[in-house]
């Protein structure tokens, strides 16, 4: 199950873009974002994921590593619109295809990152 579309979205909605398509055009220039709309886009990923995921305690789960992502300041120095957005997909995407199988884990998968926006 692909879970990264709503990151997109929500990101893409916060940013004042319109929703990603799969064949679309390319995207636009990208924009300098606030603490306040990291904090806002998070929220809507938590809560799509509580109210929409299929699997309820897999969603929470996913969730929950998102949400220890922000309190742990990992999306702090982002300032890119676009950097943030491929970051949180690949958060949502590293949990959801590494938790069915194996467990959320630690936070050894993002070794390596630049957190810079």
């Amino acid at each position: 199950m692909r879970i990264w579309m709503p990151s997109l979205v929500i990101a893409a909605l916060m940013a004042g873009l319109p929703p990603p398509s799969p064949q679309g055009p390319p995207p636009g220039p990208d924009m300098t974002i606030d603490p306040a709309t990291r904090t806002t886009v998070v929220e809507g990923v938590v809560n799509a994921l509580h109210e929409f995921y299929v699997y309820p305690e897999f969603g929470a789960k996913i969730a929950d590593a998102i949400r220890q992502h922000q309190q742990m300041h990992d999306y702090d120095t982002i300032t890119s619109a676009q950097k943030f957005a491929d970051t949180l997909t690949t958060d949502l995407q590293s949990v959801s295809q590494r938790g069915h199988a194996h467990g959320l884990g630690g936070r050894g998968h993002r070794a390596g990152r630049q957190s810079a926006g």
